[in-house]
């Protein structure tokens, strides 16, 4: 299995290729989503020539096509617009001097030559960077919504909650000083993703690792953490 590339091109997306787990079944190739980043295991016997067979298969060439797209938001370097779960139509309108949601759809004032009635999905890069603060105030205001809920359900409360750019992690809970971080990724997500992501956060000041214990606080007050979980990982 030696003398494998670090990476290989599927359909304009990178693939990392990575020796799976020593465990892993003598032959099976599989692929997951990991940070952004598309990220293919391999066991034992593997060829060079399995991999690119295994990325050219339709089902794979469907999976990357979608992983692409909902990977490609603003809040991730991309030109598609999320919101809460819900990609958004962009509109510039000479009716609004800043960027805001509103009746679905993305409004955007003129600018650098984008003129009133202009519209499409993918945002021109001169509206990015307003874009982006616009999210992570949404994403402000959200936590501050919907986290003292969850605060008064377990009476575990955060000494600080910063948003940050991070791609490495969703959030991010130091149990010594029990500041919060969360990414500002998540407000692509849908709300219950964020929901999900505060209670797991709230949780590590009790239980710092991802026990068994862990496990069971996260059910004793959302008792669909799981499916939440995996929807926020999609």
């Amino acid at each position: 299995m030696s003398g494998f590339p670090e990476k290989l091109d599927c359909q304009g997306r990178e693939v990392f290729l990575r020796p799976g787990r020593p465990d892993m079944r003598r032959g099976k190739i599989s692929v997951r989503l990991s940070n952004d980043k598309v990220v293919l295991s391999y066991g034992r016997g593997v060829t060079l020539a399995d991999i690119e067979r295994f990325l050219r298969s339709e089902k794979v060439l469907k999976w990357i096509s979608k992983t692409t797209d909902r990977s490609n938001g603003v809040m991730r370097g991309g030109n598609a617009v999320y919101l809460l779960g819900k990609r958004y139509q962009y509109l510039v309108s000479a009716g609004v001097s800043e960027c805001r949601f509103a009746d679905g759809n993305l409004l955007l004032p003129p600018k650098g030559g984008h003129t009133d009635g202009e519209s499409g999905a993918e945002l021109p890069a001169e509206y990015a960077a307003d874009v982006r603060r616009l999210s992570v105030k949404t994403l402000k205001r959200i936590v501050a919504e919907r986290l003292p809920a969850l605060i008064e359900l377990t009476g575990l409360k955060p000494s600080k909650i910063k948003i940050t750019s991070a791609n490495s992690y969703w959030g991010n809970m130091n149990v010594n000083t029990h500041l919060m971080r969360i990414s500002d990724k998540v407000i692509e997500k849908p709300p219950e993703c964020i929901d999900y992501l505060l209670l797991h956060e709230l949780i590590h000041i009790r239980i710092p690792n991802h026990g068994a214990a862990f496990h069971r606080e996260m059910a004793r007050y959302m008792p669909d953490y799981r499916d939440r979980s995996r929807l926020l990982k999609k």
